[in-house]
């Protein structure tokens, strides 16, 4: 009997090579990304060069490098703008990449209430690879209400993993400026989810509320997709990405699924 696809499961695409591996030591925390590489990851590329840059820190691991690699690689092609956002960014390893990877991206604000431990470092590591990225950034600390007063119209908003009604904000922050939005939302807790109430005792309450946000995303004028990055890495692997439907359909285009 074939085994029962799951469509909100996803390979990894980042480093395919990845699927061909047992990878249980990525949900543990005491591997280090050094170890992982070495033993994951031993070819020359300029994604490898960047992750074992990011090894060499010893503040970020392996869940974390690909989450930012996998969500990265699902949203680029729809995401491109000379200018973006990472907002409520954590370590800013997502905008990270849009700067030193995609050449149409001339500018990148990461921003967070307040900078964390290690962000630093893992800044320093990914410029040591793309020293062309440096002069595109700008860290900006301050609430999420004034995140909308530092950005351009058409800016493109990423948020992952932005914890609870944060993750509201990057796309309300999204329809003010006009620019597109990915989000990858988690923590839904009982003060957190939205959507009819029945709706919430009969399914699962994390769906419920991203549906929620999908009708939000279309009712401000975006067409709406969903895409998923591997469940290895994280439960909460859902990315909502929102377009604004003004944009041209070679912008619009992308492979879908996994």
């Amino acid at each position: 009997m074939n085994p029962i696809h799951d469509e909100t499961d996803a390979p990894f695409r980042a480093f395919p090579n990845l699927n061909k591996a047992s990878l249980e030591c990525v949900t543990r925390s005491r591997v280090r990304l050094w170890e992982f590489a070495d033993q994951h990851l031993p070819e020359d590329t300029f994604d490898t060069r960047i992750i074992r840059a990011l090894a060499q820190t010893r503040v970020i691991g392996p869940k974390e490098a690909l989450e930012s690699f996998e969500f990265y690689t699902r949203v680029k092609r729809r995401m491109r703008a000379p200018s973006m956002a990472d907002l409520c960014c954590g370590h800013g390893l997502v905008g990270l990449l849009f700067g030193a990877m995609e050449r149409s991206v001339e500018r990148v604000t990461l921003m967070d209430v307040r900078r964390t431990e290690g962000s630093k470092a893992i800044l320093d590591a990914v410029i040591s690879v793309a020293p062309w990225l440096e002069p595109k950034l700008t860290w900006i600390e301050c609430e999420s209400e004034e995140m909308v007063n530092h950005l351009e119209p058409g800016t493109s908003i990423t948020g992952v993993h932005a914890c609870g009604k944060l993750t509201d904000r990057c796309l309300d922050i999204a329809r003010d400026i006009g620019g597109p939005v990915a989000v990858m939302p988690c923590c839904y807790g009982p003060n957190q989810t939205r959507g009819p109430e029945v709706l919430k005792r009969m399914l699962d309450p994390w769906v419920v509320t991203d549906v929620d946000r999908t009708y939000r995303l279309e009712s401000y004028g975006f067409k709406v997709d969903w895409q998923f990055i591997p469940k290895l890495i994280t439960p909460r692997n859902r990315i909502i990405l929102g377009l604004p439907r003004g944009r041209s359909a070679t912008e619009n285009t992308e492979e879908h699924g996994g």
